[in-house]
């Protein structure tokens, strides 16, 4: 399944976390995880010591990147370029507020153009609430809604976070 974008439902960012922490990862692969929590409030949800983590906001600090699409397809394209891995980034509402939707399409479109023949999988977490249905429709087409594999389901049952 690589080289490959793909929705999330997520209502809230702790239902990210989760579902993130259920998504089948190899050990060797890189993972990238663009969140609107601070580092030191997703460390509280989430064992980030062997994940590359950016904090997406305005303020000027540690692990932050600008809500800006430029910069964060320059730091999407440069770890493309290397290794292989998994891209989260949540976020896409305020994005889309700040941008118009306009933009969200064509960076959700830019994205999925530059993992052709890559090892490299985004996930877009989105709240279906924040949308129209055909913005919805609009986003699902170009990164289609994730379906976890029964190793991921059977995961999840077994630890009960159902």
């Amino acid at each position: 399944m690589a080289g490959q974008i793909h929705t999330l439902l997520c209502p809230s960012t702790d239902e990210f976390v989760s579902v993130f922490d259920r998504i089948d990862s190899e050990e060797t692969s890189h993972r990238l995880f663009i969140s609107r929590l601070p580092q030191r409030r997703l460390v509280e949800r989430l064992d980030i010591t062997d994940i590359e983590c950016y904090w997406l906001t305005d303020k000027l600090a540690d692990g932050a990147i600008e809500p800006s699409y430029q910069k964060i397809l320059s730091l999407v394209s440069n770890r493309l370029s290397i290794h292989k891995g998994s891209i989260f980034i949540e976020g896409s509402e305020w994005l889309a507020s700040l941008h118009g939707f306009d933009a969200l399409l064509g960076f959700i479109r830019t994205v999925s153009d530059s993992l052709h023949r890559t090892y490299w999988n985004v996930y877009l977490s989105i709240n279906i609430d924040s949308f129209t249905p055909i913005e919805y429709n609009q986003i699902i087409r170009e990164a289609p809604i994730y379906q976890m594999s029964d190793d991921e389901q059977t995961e999840n049952i077994d630890e009960g976070s159902i």
